[in-house]
Order: structure tokens, then sequence, then C-alpha cells
């Protein structure tokens, strides 16, 4: 759930960090679309490399995804470079999903149906609970406050992950 609380606390205002803080025109705003290509890179990326490396993956990406949310906050005023770091936000951003996917299939083969919707449910709900803290940050502080608590749920994320073995089902007895 942190992980994509976290995602969705910065995915949710990049609009008014573009507007308010970047202080891009509505035609720049275009520069979105190349959050969105990258999500089929992002996705491609954690197809081919899940196989041999789903934790790590499930441990590092929600951090990579925080890094890259404080890189676009301090470049911010540059818009070059804050597309760059939004095309690097959008590939890892996609390739969260695909990698709790695959965990969630391997981990309960015998309920596919229980655990892909328990899955939905627990993403829709991190959904609300990043949206709507990314939300009280932005009415009481600031988007630069916005960013950096959707990077801090991240790194979070990163850490009550572990190194994984929590996430290796036991071996029944």
């Amino acid at each position: 759930m942190l992980t994509f609380a976290g995602a969705f606390a910065t995915f949710t205002y990049l609009r008014p960090f573009l507007e308010n803080y970047t202080h891009v025109s509505v035609a720049q705003l275009s520069m979105l679309l190349a959050l969105g290509i990258a999500g089929f890179a992002g996705t491609y990326g954690a197809t081919v490399s899940i196989g041999r490396h789903l934790h790590a993956l499930l441990r590092w990406l929600p951090s990579a995804l925080g890094g890259v949310t404080i890189v676009m906050l301090a470049v911010g005023h540059m818009l070059w470079a804050v597309a760059v770091a939004m095309t690097a936000w959008g590939g890892l951003n996609s390739a969260i999903p695909v990698a709790w996917s695959t965990w969630l299939s391997q981990g309960i083969s015998d309920k596919p149906e229980s655990g892909g919707g328990s899955l939905v449910a627990t993403i829709q709900l991190a959904i609300m609970i990043g949206a709507a803290f990314g939300g009280m940050l932005l009415d009481h502080f600031s988007i630069a406050a916005t960013l950096v608590g959707g990077a801090a749920l991240l790194v979070m994320a990163t850490v009550v992950i572990g190194g994984g073995s929590r996430l290796t089902a036991p071996i029944p007895r």
C-alpha cells in the first residue's frame, strides 16, 4: 500500500507541480505524454527482468521512484530537466504494478481470483489514501511538500519490504 500511496500522492499532483513550480504553459503540459509513453518501456523492462529480479524490483522500484520525485523537485525550474525526470518517473511507476501482480500470482496460484480482487482493492484504497495525503500537504503547505510526502511514502515502502524475506511464502510443514 505504501508503494501505491506514495506514487499517487505524487502522480495526482503532477499538473499543479508543472503549472505552479515549473511554470509551464498549457501547450507545454503535453510533456505529460512522455510520462505515458515511458510507461510502455517500464512495463516491458519489468516484464523482461522479473524472472530473475522480482524481489529486487519490489524493493527498489519505490525507492527509485521516490528518488526521481526528489530530483524532479530539485530541477523543477528547468523545463528540460523536469521532462527527463518525468519520463523516468513514468517508466518506474509503470513497472510497479507488473512486479506486484507477478509476486501475487506466484504466491497464491491456487486462488488467483480472490488474490487479484484483493490486489485491486488494495491499490484502489492506496490511491485514495495517497491522493488525500498529497492533497492535504498541498492545501496546508505547498506542492513541494506534496512531492516530498509522496517520496517519503515510497522510501517507507522500501524499508517495509526490506530484503524480501517477508515477500516469500513460508513453506508448509
